[in-house]
């Protein structure tokens, strides 16, 4: 089995590859990461080249770019899987997904594990049209504004701590836009919206249980949103994000959809697997079992 390694240097816990590196084997190719969006051209090279396992060591943000990478070759060879060595400060698809971090745990996984097929969302954004693949949760509203102020901040305290404080901090100042949304060809009419989140797995942030039903293999997408209520009821309705219990509560908007557009006339930044993207207007779709994916 020919397996690419892409390693992301500045990941989180990246000293976990030199605790790995000696398992891999000795075809294994390893390839480090110099710059944003690198690891896509280095995954898109290794499926052209034949590679029977593209392994991405690093956060969400180093998956992401190595599946949108394997994912604009199009026809993947049979037998072909994806896998994550999770490394980064937050490894939300991980923890859903219960993907090990321990080295010898991994490495069992590389040889013995199954690969599945699993969904894949696709945002679509702005002029000209750029389209991007997530794995994880799409978002839109205070969540652009989350991953925009620590693109500047980075994470001082790790992956979970750091987006809490920084969403705390943005929640204080948060304000509710108007957004029309058209969901599966039903148009809504203009309602004022602090988030809105369009979810393949279940979690982001370091650990925010923001779709709790969330799954990554019925061909649906979970769309949670948070209405315009008051400032009081954000932060009180905050901790229960950790929990996976604020569905229920009163401005929270929960559906399963296989098509979303959202469009505003004001700035409504996005956040696409904890990357800054663009902003609305957007299109939100499933591309059910597009990714061949290696699980334990």
């Amino acid at each position: 089995m020919r397996v690419f390694f892409i390693v992301n240097p500045a990941a989180g816990k990246a000293d976990l590859w030199k605790r790995f590196e000696p398992l891999a084997g000795s075809e294994a190719v390893v390839k480090v990461t110099e710059k944003r969006g690198h690891a896509e051209e280095l995954a898109r090279g290794a499926v052209k080249a034949g590679f029977d396992r593209v392994a991405a060591v690093g956060g969400d943000g180093t998956l992401n770019e190595a599946a949108n990478g394997v994912l604009s070759v199009g026809s993947l060879a049979s037998g072909f899987a994806l896998a994550h060595l999770p490394a980064g400060s937050g490894c939300d698809f991980a923890r859903h997904f219960k993907i090990p971090s321990k080295p010898q745990a991994w490495a069992e996984m590389l040889r013995t594990g199954r690969v599945e097929r699993i969904d894949v969302g696709r945002v679509s954004w702005g002029a000209p049209l750029t389209s991007r693949y997530f794995l994880n949760i799409a978002m839109a509203g205070l969540p652009g504004d989350v991953i925009r102020a620590m693109e500047k901040s980075g994470k001082p305290l790790g992956g979970t701590l750091s987006y809490m404080t920084v969403t705390l901090a943005q929640l204080l100042r948060s304000r509710a836009k108007r957004v029309t949304l058209i969901i599966d060809g039903r148009e809504h009419p203009p309602e004022p919206y602090h988030l809105l989140a369009v979810a393949n797995t279940s979690m982001t942030g370091g650990g925010m249980l923001l779709a709790p039903g969330a799954d990554a293999q019925d061909g649906m997408l979970d769309f949670v949103a948070v209405g315009g209520v008051a400032l009081p009821k954000l932060l009180w309705h905050f901790p229960k994000i950790y929990r996976g219990t604020h569905l229920g509560a009163g401005g929270v908007i929960h559906c399963r959809v296989m098509r979303l557009d959202a469009e505003s006339l004001e700035d409504v930044p996005l956040n696409i697997d904890g990357e800054p993207l663009g902003s609305l207007p957007a299109r939100f779709q499933v591309s059910p079992k597009a990714l061949p994916i290696l699980l334990p």
